[in-house]
């Protein structure tokens, strides 16, 4: 097994839902991720039949997730560990299943939205083929043929282009389907296991890896809430339990900053005010921790939290499938139109006022 490799959202979202599974069954974790991993594909069925042979052998799932640090993705070492220290593994799993399911939908609905501005960028770049190989050169000669004037400035760029087509036509859409691959490709491997990538929160916008970013953040923190309550509704003690779930959410910076604070809190500090926490902590969870008296109360307002998020993420992933499409057609579609008719506008429009000065 291969501890550099990482493993995709979608296959890890598919790995937390077999194992949740088989944990609410009852059945045994050796023979089960045993199974699992010999019907599984690809680096989440080599991981689930590594754990389920080690298990077999004899030892236990949170000996070998604290003894390896490199063969498991970083977030699902964190989310099991925590599940496993509250005692609820299959609720800390479909927690962070969930947050994979929106994201991988959220993917989808980008991909799906390109389409049909692809469509209009290919169709929109014919049609300057056609001006500049066809239109213009008609408009330049009926210049020269039937007025006394010399073609204006935008003929003749517009006829450079046309003579020197091999500097530009093959290259321009190579150029665009690249910048759109990258794009892509941003998209794509923004939701990793990797711990190193800094999340930060992002707005909704119609650029769809900002979009993608935004409800990553809120999902991540969906499941530091989350599994924030299952510690703390078992007594895991707070400092251990902050950092656990941060590790657990997949925000790197939040990790950091929780490590720093559980030392601190194990050194005797006083939470008595919002500045106390780190900084990194949205400003609900931060009310939910210092805002507290009792146990139960926490356990609530930390459900509550995560509930929020899980509503936010989907409602940013509903905005992106209804409107995204619209806009992305509206300005790619009307900068096309405007561009192309003053190609065939402003040359037209010359002409006509050239065949109307005196010869």
């Amino acid at each position: 097994m291969n501890g550099n490799q990482s493993i995709s959202i979608d296959r890890l979202t598919a790995l937390n839902d077999e194992v949740a599974a088989l944990v609410r069954a009852g059945v045994p974790l050796d023979k089960g991720l045993t199974e699992l991993g010999r019907e599984m594909k690809g680096s989440q069925g080599s991981l689930a039949e590594w754990l389920g042979a080690r298990l077999a052998a004899g030892a236990s799932l949170e000996q070998l997730l604290q003894r390896d640090d490199t063969t498991f993705p970083p977030v699902w070492r964190a989310v099991v560990l925590a599940g496993l220290r509250s005692g609820n593994l299959a609720a800390a799993l479909e927690g962070m299943a969930e947050t994979g399911r929106q994201i991988v939908d959220l993917r989808r609905t980008i991909i799906l939205a390109l389409i049909y501005p692809v469509l209009l960028v290919v169709l929109g770049f014919l049609l300057f083929l056609l001006v500049v190989f066809h239109t213009i050169p008609a408009i330049a000669d009926a210049f020269h043929n039937l007025t006394s004037s010399s073609s204006s400035n935008l003929i003749v760029g517009l006829l450079w282009l046309r003579v020197h087509w091999m500097w530009w036509a093959p290259w321009l859409p190579l150029a665009v389907f690249a910048i759109l691959g990258l794009w892509l490709w941003r998209a794509w491997r923004l939701p990793t296991t990797r711990p190193k990538v800094r999340y930060r929160r992002a707005r909704r916008t119609w650029w769809g890896w900002r979009s993608m970013r935004g409800m990553l953040h809120d999902g991540q923190m969906a499941t530091f809430s989350e599994v924030l309550a299952l510690l703390h509704q078992h007594e895991v003690p707070l400092p251990d339990a902050l950092v656990l779930a941060a590790e657990a959410s997949g925000d790197a910076t939040m990790a950091r900053d929780t490590r720093e604070f559980s030392a601190q809190l194990k050194a005797g500090h006083v939470v008595q005010r919002r500045a106390d926490l780190p900084a990194s902590l949205p400003p609900l969870l931060a009310w939910s921790v210092s805002n507290t008296t009792s146990p139960g109360n926490l356990t609530r307002t930390l459900l509550n939290s995560a509930r929020a998020y899980r509503d936010r993420a989907e409602k940013a992933a509903r905005w992106a499938a209804i409107y995204m499409p619209i806009y992305m057609s509206v300005i790619i579609g009307g900068t096309i139109v405007l561009l192309l008719g003053l190609m065939l506008f402003v040359p037209f429009t010359q002409l006509l006022y050239a065949l109307g000065l005196p010869m």
